[in-house]
Protein backbone atom coordinates (compact mmCIF):
# COMPACT_ATOMS: atom_id res chain seq x y z
CA UNK A 1 0.00 0.00 0.00
CA UNK A 2 1.47 3.60 -0.69
CA UNK A 3 2.42 5.49 2.32
CA UNK A 4 2.94 2.60 4.36
CA UNK A 5 6.31 2.49 5.01
CA UNK A 6 8.43 -0.18 6.91
CA UNK A 7 9.45 0.69 10.81
CA UNK A 8 12.93 -0.45 11.89
CA UNK A 9 13.96 0.46 15.71
CA UNK A 10 17.49 1.18 16.53
CA UNK A 11 19.26 2.71 19.87
CA UNK A 12 22.84 2.97 17.61
CA UNK A 13 24.23 6.05 19.15
CA UNK A 14 25.79 6.44 15.07
CA UNK A 15 21.67 7.73 14.16
CA UNK A 16 21.83 10.24 17.11
CA UNK A 17 25.04 11.69 15.85
CA UNK A 18 24.40 11.56 11.90
CA UNK A 19 20.58 13.31 12.78
CA UNK A 20 22.12 15.58 14.81
CA UNK A 21 19.20 14.22 17.35
CA UNK A 22 19.04 15.11 21.09
CA UNK A 23 19.91 12.19 23.89
CA UNK A 24 17.51 13.56 26.14
CA UNK A 25 14.48 12.58 23.60
CA UNK A 26 12.01 9.66 24.76
CA UNK A 27 12.61 8.71 21.39
CA UNK A 28 12.69 9.89 17.77
CA UNK A 29 10.83 8.47 14.47
CA UNK A 30 13.16 9.50 11.17
CA UNK A 31 11.52 9.94 7.79
CA UNK A 32 14.04 8.61 5.42
CA UNK A 33 12.71 8.47 1.63
CA UNK A 34 14.58 7.89 -1.88
CA UNK A 35 18.17 6.89 -0.18
CA UNK A 36 18.20 10.49 0.81
CA UNK A 37 19.91 10.28 4.41
CA UNK A 38 21.01 13.90 4.38
CA UNK A 39 17.79 15.28 4.27
CA UNK A 40 15.50 13.41 7.06
CA UNK A 41 12.71 14.87 8.60
CA UNK A 42 12.19 13.68 12.40
CA UNK A 43 10.24 13.92 15.45
CA UNK A 44 11.12 14.12 18.62
CA UNK A 45 8.69 12.56 21.42
CA UNK A 46 9.00 13.78 25.31
CA UNK A 47 6.24 13.80 28.01
CA UNK A 48 4.36 16.76 25.97
CA UNK A 49 4.37 14.81 22.77
CA UNK A 50 0.55 14.76 21.74
CA UNK A 51 -1.13 12.26 20.04
CA UNK A 52 -2.21 14.70 17.39
CA UNK A 53 1.20 15.82 16.60
CA UNK A 54 2.02 12.10 16.20
CA UNK A 55 -0.42 11.54 13.48
CA UNK A 56 -0.01 14.99 12.20
CA UNK A 57 3.84 13.78 11.34
CA UNK A 58 2.80 10.52 10.16
CA UNK A 59 0.74 11.81 7.63
CA UNK A 60 3.03 14.58 6.44
CA UNK A 61 5.66 11.83 5.73
CA UNK A 62 4.19 9.13 4.58
CA UNK A 63 4.22 9.95 0.97
CA UNK A 64 7.75 9.24 -1.21
CA UNK A 65 8.90 12.24 -2.65
CA UNK A 66 8.32 11.72 -6.35
CA UNK A 67 6.56 8.93 -7.53
CA UNK A 68 4.13 8.11 -10.83
CA UNK A 69 0.87 8.94 -10.20
CA UNK A 70 -2.41 6.36 -11.69
CA UNK A 71 -5.45 5.32 -10.70
CA UNK A 72 -4.07 3.50 -7.41
CA UNK A 73 -2.48 6.14 -6.06
CA UNK A 74 -4.57 9.60 -7.40
CA UNK A 75 -6.47 9.38 -4.63
CA UNK A 76 -4.12 8.45 -1.57
CA UNK A 77 -1.93 11.93 -2.96
CA UNK A 78 -4.54 14.71 -4.02
CA UNK A 79 -6.60 13.91 -0.93
CA UNK A 80 -4.42 12.82 1.08
CA UNK A 81 -4.99 14.14 5.10
CA UNK A 82 -1.77 16.11 5.05
CA UNK A 83 -3.05 18.73 2.09
CA UNK A 84 0.59 17.91 0.18
CA UNK A 85 0.80 20.89 -3.01
CA UNK A 86 1.42 18.51 -5.89
CA UNK A 87 3.81 19.52 -8.61
CA UNK A 88 2.69 17.42 -11.53
CA UNK A 89 4.32 16.47 -14.52
CA UNK A 90 2.58 14.62 -17.71
CA UNK A 91 5.57 12.00 -19.34
CA UNK A 92 6.03 10.25 -22.58
CA UNK A 93 4.42 6.41 -21.93
CA UNK A 94 7.97 5.09 -22.55
CA UNK A 95 11.60 6.15 -23.77
CA UNK A 96 14.89 8.08 -23.19
CA UNK A 97 12.29 10.90 -23.07
CA UNK A 98 10.31 9.92 -20.55
CA UNK A 99 13.56 8.21 -18.38
CA UNK A 100 14.89 11.94 -18.63
CA UNK A 101 11.72 13.29 -17.47
CA UNK A 102 11.33 10.95 -14.29
CA UNK A 103 15.19 11.53 -13.15
CA UNK A 104 15.16 15.17 -13.38
CA UNK A 105 11.51 15.17 -11.08
CA UNK A 106 13.22 12.95 -8.66
CA UNK A 107 16.26 15.12 -8.48
CA UNK A 108 14.09 18.28 -8.46
CA UNK A 109 12.32 16.61 -5.66
CA UNK A 110 15.51 15.68 -3.90
CA UNK A 111 16.40 19.38 -4.42
CA UNK A 112 13.62 20.68 -2.91
CA UNK A 113 13.69 18.63 0.03
CA UNK A 114 17.33 19.42 0.74
CA UNK A 115 16.68 23.43 0.43
CA UNK A 116 13.36 24.81 -0.48
CA UNK A 117 11.20 23.11 2.04
CA UNK A 118 12.44 24.82 4.53
CA UNK A 119 13.97 27.84 3.22
CA UNK A 120 10.26 29.04 1.81
CA UNK A 121 7.86 27.98 5.52
CA UNK A 122 8.58 27.59 8.59
CA UNK A 123 9.09 24.03 9.96
CA UNK A 124 6.78 23.32 12.07
CA UNK A 125 4.10 24.80 9.51
CA UNK A 126 5.13 23.65 6.56
CA UNK A 127 2.94 21.96 3.88
CA UNK A 128 4.31 18.86 1.99
CA UNK A 129 5.20 18.87 -1.49
CA UNK A 130 4.88 15.77 -3.59
CA UNK A 131 6.36 15.67 -7.17
CA UNK A 132 4.45 13.22 -9.26
CA UNK A 133 4.30 12.14 -13.05
CA UNK A 134 1.43 10.63 -15.40
CA UNK A 135 1.89 9.15 -18.15
CA UNK A 136 0.59 11.59 -21.11
CA UNK A 137 -0.45 9.14 -23.86
CA UNK A 138 -2.89 7.04 -21.00
CA UNK A 139 -4.20 9.88 -19.35
CA UNK A 140 -3.91 12.49 -21.88
CA UNK A 141 -8.44 13.68 -22.27
CA UNK A 142 -8.21 13.86 -18.74
CA UNK A 143 -5.01 15.72 -17.89
CA UNK A 144 -6.16 17.91 -20.65
CA UNK A 145 -9.72 18.38 -19.06
CA UNK A 146 -8.60 18.53 -15.67
CA UNK A 147 -5.58 20.86 -15.95
CA UNK A 148 -5.10 22.05 -19.49
CA UNK A 149 -2.22 19.43 -20.28
CA UNK A 150 -1.97 19.07 -23.62
CA UNK A 151 1.20 17.66 -23.86
CA UNK A 152 4.78 15.70 -22.44
CA UNK A 153 6.42 17.48 -20.10
CA UNK A 154 3.84 20.12 -18.93
CA UNK A 155 3.99 21.12 -15.31
CA UNK A 156 0.93 21.97 -12.86
CA UNK A 157 1.01 22.45 -9.46
CA UNK A 158 -1.86 21.02 -7.76
CA UNK A 159 -3.65 22.37 -4.53
CA UNK A 160 -6.80 20.25 -4.07
CA UNK A 161 -7.06 21.09 -0.36
CA UNK A 162 -8.63 24.69 -1.91
CA UNK A 163 -9.44 22.99 -5.64
CA UNK A 164 -7.12 25.67 -7.04
CA UNK A 165 -4.40 24.56 -9.86
CA UNK A 166 -1.05 26.91 -10.55
CA UNK A 167 -0.79 25.92 -14.46
CA UNK A 168 3.19 26.59 -15.18
CA UNK A 169 3.25 27.63 -18.92
CA UNK A 170 6.61 25.53 -19.36
CA UNK A 171 8.15 22.44 -19.43
CA UNK A 172 10.51 20.67 -16.86
CA UNK A 173 13.40 22.35 -15.84
CA UNK A 174 12.61 25.66 -18.48
CA UNK A 175 11.82 29.00 -16.31
CA UNK A 176 8.26 28.99 -16.00
CA UNK A 177 5.80 31.51 -15.62
CA UNK A 178 2.75 30.46 -13.22
CA UNK A 179 -0.89 30.92 -13.79
CA UNK A 180 -3.64 30.62 -11.21
CA UNK A 181 -6.69 28.52 -11.93
CA UNK A 182 -9.65 27.14 -10.44
CA UNK A 183 -10.26 23.69 -10.46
Amino acid sequence: MLGSPPLYISSAPEFFNHFALSTTSDFSLIALKDGDTSAAAYLQFNAQTTVEELSKWLQTHRLPLAMELGEGSFQEVMNAESKPLVVLVSVTSSGIERDRIVETVRSLAAQWRRTGATQYTPVQQARHVVFVWMDQERWASWLKSMYGVKGPTQVVIVDHSVSFVYITLCRVADICVVAIGVL
